[in-house]
């Protein structure tokens, strides 16, 4: 990346840029893998889901059959016309699958393939009552068959739509913000060269950190629902029956700041002593701190940092309550520091009370709901993102 003059960048600590920013050319900031997790809520509440039945004319003891024949129609039309390839092992690396099908068959844009694979999930299963004498609907782990749909997105790039094929037919969507952030380049003339998913050089990188900054302002709830009519075309007939939309949160985030310096020889000299001091400076009550727990003496769960050699090199990370920040170099030149939330509930953000944008402001827990426009679900958070902090 070439050198700019500008200020310090959002998220980097000014000590840290007094000492070392003479060996960084450029710092882009921005979230990294995002997944969303779309929902018929209310049917994951079992009386609920009884109703459903009852609203479609289904007795409870027919549920198996009516499940089935839902789960006919909705792969039918998931799956209508399109190429489908079923995964016997489920654990495969399907993006890099789908990467060698995109190369291979030059897909630029659109759908690349389907995979399908059998794996766990939460879904509902008839029981009977031995108090009562009845049977009922009880949610449950099972396994069921998934549909993964990749796409060559023009606006996000690389991306899949994951389909659970039985009731409540839970959609998951995954997109990686750097592969929108090339395409994004891409449009605006900015020159790069990209290694995975960082980039070693950009040619107007201050130009580039306003386009990643313009990613934190998308209606995503718009672009989700397009997504979703995509690869699941029967989700509005199933929320039909007790009047409810897909409802989309974010049910894992990772930011990701990026510090590129000079060579990889510079990172190399340094990178020691980063490690040095991330694991014997940081106390327990300073990850808690970074991981939004301002009260330590409060906390009742535990706190994990590790170093660890990776194939590509050493990685330091701190856990707590499943959220975790971690430091590792990347490409060589690429100093990361990314963090993954998971549990957004242990941060807090500063939003009305309720779900008025005008009303009284106090600091609350971070929800994992999407903010949408025009109506519909009223969730107001932006998603969730920490920055670096010393």
């Amino acid at each position: 990346m070439q050198s700019q003059t500008a200020p310090i960048p959002h998220g980097v600590p000014k000590s840290f840029y007094s000492k070392f920013g003479h060996h960084v050319t450029a710092t882009l900031s921005g979230f990294d893998q995002i997944r969303f997790r779309g929902t018929l809520r209310m049917l994951f509440e079992p009386p609920i889901m009884e109703r459903y039945l009852g609203y479609c004319g289904v007795l409870i003891k027919d549920f198996k059959s009516f499940a089935e024949s839902t789960t006919a129609k909705v792969k039918a039309a998931a799956i209508a016309g399109r190429p489908l390839q079923y995964l016997h092992n489920p654990g495969v690396a399907k993006e890099e699958l789908a990467r060698e099908l995109a190369r291979r068959d030059k897909i630029k844009e659109g759908l690349i393939t389907i995979f399908s694979a059998v794996e766990p999930c939460l879904s509902y299963s008839v029981r009977g009552d031995h108090q009562t004498k009845q049977v009922r609907l009880v949610l449950e782990t099972r396994k069921c068959t998934h549909f993964y749909h990749y796409y060559q997105h023009p606006r996000f790039g690389l991306i899949h739509v994951r389909l659970q094929s039985w009731f409540p037919f839970n959609v998951d969507i995954c997109l990686n913000s750097r592969e929108w952030l090339a395409r994004q380049m891409d449009a605006a003339g900015i020159d790069y060269h990209q290694e995975d998913n960082c980039f070693i050089s950009v040619s107007e990188p201050i130009a580039a950190q306003k386009l990643f900054d313009q990613q934190l302002r998308t209606d995503w709830s718009a672009a989700l629902d397009e997504l979703l009519v995509q690869a699941h075309p029967l989700a509005e007939q199933l929320g039909k029956p007790i009047g409810q939309r897909y409802y989309w949160s974010a049910t894992q985030s990772e930011f990701a700041t990026d510090l590129c310096f000079k060579n990889a020889a510079c990172l190399a000299e340094l990178y020691p002593q980063f490690l040095h001091h991330g694991i014997r400076s940081f106390s327990s009550p300073d990850v808690l701190r970074f991981l939004g727990k301002q009260a330590p003496m409060q906390f009742r769960g535990e706190v994990n940092s590790t170093l660890k050699r990776r194939p590509g090199g050493v990685r330091i990370r701190h856990t707590a309550n499943g959220n975790s920040i971690k430091v590792y170099d990347k490409a060589g030149s690429i100093l990361r520091i990314e963090t993954t939330i998971v549990h957004p509930e242990h941060f807090k953000v500063y939003r009305p009370v309720r779900d008025d944008a005008q009303g009284e402001l106090k600091w609350q827990r971070l929800r994992r709901g999407v903010p949408i426009c025009g109506g519909g679900q009223k969730s107001v958070e932006p998603l969730m993102s920490v920055t670096f902090r010393p």
